[in-house]
């Protein structure tokens, strides 16, 4: 079978989604399947993608030239788009297109006239949820639309089938639950354990830096609070993305920037040789990969009553 792929991610280079797809791609490979893939351009080299291209797949990037945008603007007004636009003269059996969250397509009407005008099929996976998502009634119109012609939508969880449902107020019949890929230890006698002599245990929040999604922020209010300023704690914070300057200088009028250490992302098992506990303070998750990491690790985790997390 031909297989395209197509991330409409923007607003960062990886996530959970892009795991997802290119999990999903590693496995078709494998079964002798063929991949073509379009994803943003980031200028910055990325090891996944180069394992893809390794075994097989050839990965075309959306590059943004002066040129291109005009292009582009072109075909956001007109609503034109074609598969030649992603793959050249590539035309797959199915498509697969990846949403870092639901309804990320219906901000362009170059992503929405693509699905609609399109006579191949295609499949959503749709990695996260927004509980409070702002949607008018034309892009509610345009989701349906989309959503309804799809071949399935994959959630990853079933409570983002729920939301989604409700927000749109439609029972899809294409809805399907799959597993975010996490890879399970095979040995954890070197992991973080407390003792009668540790003195100080160690949280670690795990995830990009977005106060909006992530409540890294709300994180730093909670410890700052005077039963928690008593105590014996120190935070590592891991992950990279827009808010890292905001968050340090937030633990510094917090008056815990002592107690808080920031570290871009390292494997999971370095994370939990030093950490005793995960803390999310997430908004929202689809099925958090941090989350399902430190529970394989044998790991207890404390997340904030409104998590949305229901697998």
């Amino acid at each position: 079978m031909k297989i395209g792929i197509i991330s409409i991610m923007e607003g960062y280079s990886w996530g959970g989604s892009e795991e997802l797809w290119v999990e999903m791609a590693l496995v078709a490979l494998a079964n002798g399947h063929q991949i073509e893939a379009s994803v943003k351009h980031w200028g910055t080299p990325n090891s996944k993608l180069d394992l893809l291209k390794k075994m097989g797949a050839v990965i075309h990037f959306r590059k943004k030239s002066v040129l291109q945008r005009a292009r582009n603007k072109i075909a956001y007004n007109l609503g034109i788009s074609s598969y030649s636009s992603f793959f050249d003269s590539y035309v797959p059996d199915l498509t697969l297109i990846s949403e870092g969250s639901a309804f990320e397509f219906t901000k362009n009407l170059y992503w929405t006239n693509f699905a609609l005008d399109t006579s191949f099929p295609y499949c959503f996976i749709i990695q996260n949820v927004f509980e409070s998502e702002s949607l008018n009634n034309e892009r509610r119109k345009r989701a349906l639309s989309v959503y309804k012609k799809a071949k399935a939508l994959y959630f990853v969880s079933q409570r983002n089938i729920e939301v989604v449902q409700r927000q749109l107020a439609y029972e899809f019949s294409n809805a399907i639950v799959v597993n975010n890929p996490v890879s399970i230890p095979k040995f954890k006698s070197s992991l973080a354990g407390l003792s009668e002599n540790d003195t100080t245990i160690n949280f670690a929040s795990v995830g990009r830096l977005d106060c909006h999604s992530k409540g890294q922020d709300i994180l730093l209010q909670v410890l700052s609070m005077p039963a928690w300023k008593t105590r014996n704690w120190h935070l590592n914070i891991y992950g990279i993305g827009q808010d890292y300057d905001h968050l340090v200088k937030l633990a510094t009028f917090y008056q815990v920037n002592d107690k808080v250490s920031f570290h871009k992302y390292i494997p999971a098992t370095k994370i939990w040789q030093t950490n005793h506990l995960l803390i999310m303070p997430s908004y929202n998750e689809g099925t958090s990969l941090a989350l399902l990491e430190a529970m394989s690790y044998g790991i207890p985790a404390v997340s904030f009553s409104f998590l949305g997390i229901n697998a």
